[in-house]
Formats: C-alpha cells, structure tokens, sequence
C-alpha cells in the first residue's frame, strides 16, 4: 500500500514537472530563436560582405571589416540622416513636454478620485483596445474627406487635398496622432503607479495642511519617479525604433513625405539585397543597427543613472 502511494506521488510530480518544462520551453525557444540567433546572426552580419558566386547559385561570403560600418555611417550623417533624426525627435520633445505634463495631470486627477475620474480612465485607454490600423485608417479618413468636406462647408471653396496630401501639414497632422495615440497609455501607467501611493502618507499631508500642488510634488512624484525614469529612458531607444505609424497611414506606397529611422529600416530591410556595389545591403543595415546601440546605449543608461542619482527620493 506504502509502495503504491509512492508510486503515486512520483507518478504525478513527474507529470506536473514535465507540465512545467513544456510551459517553460515554448517561450524559452521563443526567446532563442528570435532574440538570441537572431541579434548573433545580425551581429555576424555587419562584419560581413557577400559576393556573387558567378560560377554557380549562392554568395561567396567574406570578411568586410569596418567596410559596412562606413557605408552605414554615411547613411547616419548624411543630410536624410540627420532630417530623419530631426523628425524622431521633434517627436521625442513633445512627449517629454506635453504628453507628459498633461499626463501627469491628467492620472493625478483621476488617482484623486474627482468627477468622472473612472470613465476618463477607460475612455483615454480605448484606443489601446481597437488595433493601430484601425485607428490609423479612421485618422486618415477624418483628416481627409471629412476634413475636405468641412473646409468646403464653411468656405465654399474645396481643398486640393486633404493634411496628408501637403508637405507642409502631413508632419504636423501624424505627430498630433502619434502624441494623441501615446497620452492614454501614459495616464494608464501613471495612473496605477499613484494608485499604490500609501494613503497614510496622503492623509498625513492632508493633516499638515498641503495643498493639492505640494501633495502632487513631495508626495505623488517622489513614488511614480521609477515610473517617470522608465519612460524618459525608453525615449531614447525609439528615436531610431519609432515608425510614427507611417505604414499604417501610407504602406509601402512612399506618399510619405518625411521619414524617420523606424520607417527606414523597414523600408530598406524589405528591399535591401545581399549584395550591391553601392553598399546598401542588408549587412549596411546591420552595422547601422550597431552604431545606433552604441549611440543609444551609453545615453539611456547614462540618463538613468543621473536620474537615480538626483531625482527625488520617497523618504
């Protein structure tokens, strides 16, 4: 009987461990096969050079040295380099400034539990629920039929096309949407982190007679810092990563009369070859995609260092 019971047990810890590793092994080969093989291999790339086999099929690959590196550096900092870098961040700038500030205002609203606090939470986190391309298609609708149909309305007179037909509006028209699109999901996070904030300590402030303004300083802030931090410091990394959402406003069509780096590495790693004497291939972009970490690295982790080091403390 003692054997049977035994045998039991093992019988079923050997099952749930086997449950366990199947669980765990389905994201660790997520893992490896997308994170590790493929940053490896992108990382060979660069110190790669492939040459066309004129004898036969396939490439005849080679070491390229820092050749790949220069091709990307002259892509960097040429004149598109820096347009594009501009672009990215005009973008960053208006997060930081307005989304921000309004974010800020907006979740310590909501965390004090005033009028509609609630329905204001759920309604700035929709647009996280309906897809991106959804929103994206919608938006282009507003800003132009309807936008041409209003314009036409009061004025009589109808617009050649809509924001994202000029140059000199479609920038402006897809940074509100990029700025709107973003201020939900920054009040949601704000939110819950002041949220946790211990009440004891709110009440204490209340007693001592702080107005709303010193509770949202010395109390508030001081707890959603690492929150802060960690969006301030992810800024950087999507200076070179953030596609402003022009493939879903323009596809692959080009009608896209400004560019930023997220969009580019799309655009040229779908129609890059292995090969080309002019040095656009896709080891150029994986060279380019180190030189970008190694700017972006020491930035990002220098910042948040400083903002550790002289941000407030909870104490």
């Amino acid at each position: 009987m003692e054997k049977t019971k035994r045998k039991l047990f093992n019988s079923r810890k050997s099952r749930r461990l086997l449950f366990y590793v199947c669980m765990l092994a389905i994201p660790l080969l997520q893992f490896s096969v997308f994170w590790v093989y493929g940053n490896f291999s992108s990382f060979l790339l660069a110190f790669q050079k492939y040459n066309p086999n004129y004898d036969g099929l396939g490439y005849d690959i080679t070491f390229a040295g820092l050749d790949n590196f220069k091709y990307a550096a002259d892509i960097m900092f040429s004149g598109v380099g820096w347009e594009m870098i501009k672009n990215s961040l005009l973008l960053y700038v208006c997060n930081l400034i307005i989304v921000t500030f309004f974010a800020l205002a907006f979740s310590y609203y909501i965390a004090k539990k005033r009028f509609c606090s609630g329905l204001f939470r759920i309604l700035l986190y929709l647009p996280h629920i309906v897809s991106s391309l959804v929103l994206a298609v919608l938006y282009r609708y507003l800003i132009t039929d309807v936008y041409m149909s209003v314009v036409e309305t009061f004025t009589g007179v109808k617009p050649l096309g809509g924001l994202f037909d000029s140059p000199d509006t479609q920038y402006v028209a897809v940074l509100f949407y990029n700025l709107w699109y973003g201020f939900g999901l920054n009040v949601v996070l704000y939110t819950n982190a002041m949220v946790g904030v211990n009440a004891s300590l709110i009440e204490a402030a209340e007693i001592d007679g702080a107005n709303l303004i010193q509770e949202f300083l010395y109390i508030y802030f001081p707890n959603i810092y690492s929150t802060f931090t960690v969006f301030i410091v992810t800024g950087f990394a999507k200076i070179f990563t953030d596609q402003m959402n022009l493939l879903g406003f323009f596809g692959d069509t080009g009608k896209n009369y400004f560019n930023v780096y997220g969009f580019y590495l799309y655009q040229e790693a779908r129609k890059a070859p292995m090969s080309d004497p002019l040095g656009n291939t896709l080891s150029t972009l994986s060279a380019m995609g180190l030189l970008i970490t190694a700017i972006v690295a020491p930035i990002s982790l220098g910042t948040r260092k400083l903002m550790r080091k002289f941000g407030p403390s909870v104490d």
